[in-house]
């Protein structure tokens, strides 16, 4: 009897760990899909704040402003 008890301790605590496991896995996951969305937002808005500069400054002035790239500035303004 005694011996049931522990190998039905050891499968409750195993499927505990397991669980707990995935659970901090998916936080994790949740946590890395926000910071990527995060940064993705803020590239966009300084590709969009370019675009609104594009006819009225260089390519240079641009590049700093932004934080892009002068050929991420040139490629913003090739598709226009």
């Amino acid at each position: 009897m005694e011996t049931l008890d522990r190998q039905a301790m050891f499968i409750h605590d195993s499927r505990n760990a397991v669980l707990l496991g995935e659970a901090k896995g998916i936080e994790k996951g949740i946590e890395k899909g926000i910071e990527k969305g995060i940064a993705l937002g803020k590239r966009e808005e300084k590709q969009s704040i370019a675009r609104s500069l594009l006819n009225r400054l260089s390519v240079e002035e641009i590049s700093q402003i932004t934080g892009l790239s002068a050929s991420e500035v040139e490629q913003l303004q090739s598709e226009r």
